[in-house]
């Protein structure tokens, strides 16, 4: 049973059904000798109920007396050595040079997962030779076709890592989840890298991403989602209002890449964000919604009587706009405003100044905070056009109508 297992594939089980053929024994006897070995904790049953391919050992096994239970002549359970079985007889140096392929051979299920530092991405990510996705949940890494079983990569480095999931520690510490399945995938030279840049802790899988895993469909969405989600329904209220379009792109064709959480918390990388986020708000506000009910350009007097003309920002053109029609004492609305402006300043300020480069863990928090402060603002925003009767008609997508989980990690 042990040398199966080490010598299959994916290290995969053995179907009882052939396991008695090779015992040359009738089921009723074969099943009688398993039992005794389940019963000890020298080998498990899978039965493909809980996860549907019970030719690998996916999640942890159950409990004895559930295998017990459903140990049948008939049964078309998978069997394999338990951890403690393998444990005696696996070699020390068993694939010494591939810290995860070895920790499948020593039993663990592949659905197991590893965190790292999100620092791993980074050499993928800003490789030309990679094809690097990622999303809010997870992401993929790949070889280009151009150096895909190429001479001018070495084999060693045309790795494929199917898929990677985002989790989180117990400080909502972002950091990179994998599976071994995947893992063990990689070359030698690559797993010791990840082997390096572990993390140790109880990091816990983005739900979504978890539940996408096990054949689930995803019930939430990022914080991300949600924003640009509110951005491209306030465009559907301006236009249900005859201004047009509040906002010039709602990015619902491309999103910004660097719209996204961060990998690395350098003051370089975030200002590269709030960079982004300006340029998708104040930058994309369209001056043409006011209709001309709010001034485009300020007048100011100098002391020598000089008329000097501005053109006013288009936050400032907004606040005017919603105080001319809107009257409200929540704070909401002011704290709009602020946001929008604090974005405007917080990349205004690297633009006009020689700023270092520095790595702080606090980064990771300030971008999270700020992201889900514009999101709110312009869920504000949005709940503001609603008092329009023009817009009653237009219908609140499932994602901003609270039926739907936000997810801000």
């Amino acid at each position: 049973m042990t040398a199966f297992y080490q010598d299959s594939h994916d290290f995969n089980g053995m179907p009882f059904a052939d396991l008695a053929h090779r015992l040359r024994a009738p089921k009723p006897s074969a099943l009688h000798a398993v039992r005794a070995l389940v019963r000890r904790g020298e080998l498990s049953a899978i039965f493909g109920d809980i996860h549907p391919n019970a030719h690998i050992r996916a999640l942890p096994d159950e409990p004895i007396p559930s295998q017990l239970t459903k140990l049948r002549p008939d049964s078309n359970a998978c069997l394999y050595p338990t951890e403690t079985t393998l444990a005696k007889v696996i070699p020390s140096n068993l694939h010494a040079d591939r810290p995860f392929t070895r920790r499948l051979a020593l039993g663990e299920p592949q659905l197991s997962y590893a965190a790292f530092d999100l620092a791993i991405l980074e050499s993928y990510r800003n490789d030309p030779r990679y094809v690097f996705e990622a999303g809010d949940a997870g992401g993929m890494i790949s070889v280009t076709d151009e150096y895909y079983e190429s001479a001018g990569m070495p084999e060693r480095d045309q790795v494929l890592l199917q898929t990677f999931g985002f989790c989180y520690g117990p400080t909502k510490r972002r950091a990179v989840g994998v599976f071994l399945r995947y893992l063990s995938d990689l070359s030698p030279e690559h797993q010791k890298i990840w082997h390096a840049r572990m993390l140790t802790g109880d990091y816990k899988m983005h739900p979504d991403y978890w539940a996408s895993s096990m054949g689930h469909w995803p019930e939430g969405a990022s914080v991300f989602e949600a924003t640009l989600a509110e951005m491209a329904f306030i465009n559907r209220m301006a236009a249900a209002m005859g201004r047009g379009q509040l906002f010039k792109r709602d990015f619902g064709d491309a999103r910004p890449t660097e719209f996204a959480f961060l990998l690395r918390p350098t003051q370089k990388d975030f200002d590269t964000f709030v960079q982004t986020l300006d340029k998708m708000l104040s930058e994309n506000i369209d001056p043409a919604f006011f209709r001309g009910d709010v001034e485009r350009e300020t007048h100011e007097t100098r002391k020598n009587g000089e008329v000097v003309v501005k053109p006013k920002g288009t936050i400032t053109m907004l606040q005017e706009w919603v105080g001319r029609h809107f009257r409200s004492k929540d704070p909401a609305v002011p704290a709009l405003f602020e946001t929008l402006k604090e974005v405007r300043k917080l990349r205004s300020h690297p633009s006009h100044a020689l700023c270092a480069n520095v790595y702080d863990e606090t980064i990771f928090d300030r971008q999270r905070e700020l992201v889900i402060r514009i999101y709110h603002a312009l869920t504000t925003l949005r709940l503001i056009l609603a008092y329009w009767p023009e817009t009653k008609g237009c219908e609140v997508p499932r994602i901003l109508r609270g039926e739907t989980t936000i997810w801000t990690m």
